[in-house]
């Protein structure tokens, strides 16, 4: 985060600085104002204390390195320099710094500016200037920025918000097109869903329309019943879904570890979207002995059954 900041906006590079008081003879002023210039100082007009010149100032620490033994040498011995530390200012010479550091941001793979996003439980990387255009939110930053900083700012809010609905419109399609693929494998398996009251016959049907004009509207007005309180849980036969599921399929026909694995990743992005609460079960009912054992994978609770349970008796 820091370094998406660092490469987004103005970078200042410091470096620490001195308070100095250079005391010298009235007749070695010009020579300390010139050293004093030529280490880049800040420094006020000289003044006669006791009949020596004292000039007051800051200069970096850097540049300051044997100052004080040639103000001993040019002085003879009767200057007194006197050092102490300011904190850190814009360095002098960033130009000369940086060329000779030599460092390339984009070359730096230990340290990178980059982001790392998640979509359907695998990470993507996004090059630091293209984050807005995938983050889920706006940044929020130049808000208080005046004038024409402020316009540019809001108008990059506006075409991220844009970007935003996108691309929630894009993942909306996309999990819509795995339930579609979910109920496939489910009635594969089980055979087709029949809703509630396709399976009523004519004279049900009929039965209740008696009822209702028997009893009539105003008094068929029941209260409805109150949702049920909790949260939703979604059971899933773990080795049903795998081998009915092509993608899961070819990763299980080399290492069904892997299968499994990518199976649990899959309904912990499921379930965050949904907030349900997963339970993922696989058959392990052919090993003697084995006893049920439940494991926590982020938000998905792993239960392999015991010796002789099937998933569909669990």
């Amino acid at each position: 985060g820091l370094r998406t900041a660092a490469a987004r906006g103005q970078a200042v590079l410091l470096e620490p600085w001195y308070d100095f008081r250079l005391e010298v003879p009235q007749d070695c002023v010009g020579r300390a104002m010139a050293d004093l210039q030529r280490r880049c100082a800040e420094f006020s007009t000289p003044e006669n204390e006791d009949g020596l010149a004292v000039i007051t100032g800051k200069a970096p620490v850097a540049e300051m390195r044997g100052c004080a033994r040639e103000v001993t040498a040019y002085t003879r011995g009767a200057g007194r320099l006197s050092c102490m530390p300011r904190g850190y200012a814009p360095c002098h010479n960033t130009e000369t710094v940086l060329e000779a550091i030599g460092y390339q941001p984009d070359a730096d793979t230990e340290n990178p500016a980059d982001s790392v996003f998640c979509s359907h439980g695998a990470g993507y990387l996004v090059k630091w200037d293209e984050v807005p255009a995938h983050a889920h939110v706006a940044s929020g930053l130049g808000r208080n920025a005046p004038g024409a900083q402020q316009a540019k700012q809001e108008e990059a809010d506006a075409s991220d918000e844009a970007s935003d609905a996108r691309r929630r419109a894009a993942a909306y399609c996309g999990t819509l097109e795995q339930d579609k693929e979910l109920l496939a494998i489910f009635e594969r398996t089980y055979g087709p869903i029949k809703r509630r009251g396709e399976a009523a016959g004519q004279h049900d049907q009929l039965a209740a329309r008696k009822a209702f004009r028997s009893v009539g509207p105003s008094q068929n007005r029941t209260p409805a019943a109150p949702p049920p309180s909790g949260p939703e849980y979604l059971l899933v036969d773990g080795y049903n879904v795998i081998f009915a599921w092509d993608e899961l399929k070819k990763i299980a026909a080399e290492n069904l570890d892997a299968a499994r694995r990518r199976l649990m990743d899959i309904l912990c992005n499921y379930a965050g979207y949904r907030k349900c609460v997963p339970i993922l079960v696989f058959d392990a009912y052919r090993v003697k002995g084995a006893g049920r054992e439940q494991e926590t994978w982020h938000n998905l609770h792993v239960i392999y059954t015991r010796e002789a349970e099937t998933a569909d008796m669990f």
